[in-house]
């Protein structure tokens, strides 16, 4: 069976990106123990656009949202 998309990645899951990330927004770098709030799982290519809920498809990200796009 193929995996839900839409499914809240596990414990497992989040702990081995966190790890994967080493405390740190993978698109920032900004260190998760400097900031005031704890960061985020986000889909790199996002649900709607058929992303899975996977090791390779979720990123630490810090809060707010530290993406952009020039």
């Amino acid at each position: 069976m193929p995996p839900n998309p839409k499914a809240r990645a596990s414990r497992e899951l989040r702990d081995a990106v966190r790890r994967r990330a080493r405390g740190r927004c993978e698109y920032c770098h900004a260190e998760e123990s400097w900031q005031y709030a704890e960061f985020t799982m986000e889909h790199v290519t996002p649900v709607s656009a058929g992303g899975q809920t996977t090791y390779e498809n979720l990123a630490l990200e810090q809060i707010p949202d530290c993406f952009t796009v020039p």
